[in-house]
């Protein structure tokens, strides 16, 4: 695999430390991030979209 491409591990890994990180960062800060920012797919939405790509 190209150096650079999205591996089947990086995006699991990806939102368990949005969903870890971003959140203590901006706790240990004290500010609050716009919705915009904060409103990421979650697995089962990514689960049903990746199934539906495989099966076209």
């Amino acid at each position: 695999m190209r150096p650079g491409l999205p591996t089947p591990d990086g995006i699991p890994l990806g939102m368990a430390g949005y969903h870890l990180v971003v959140p203590r960062m901006t706790a240990a800060v004290d500010i609050t991030l716009p919705a915009c920012m904060t409103d990421v797919w979650e697995a089962p939405a990514l689960a049903a979209l990746a199934a539906e790509r495989v099966s076209e």
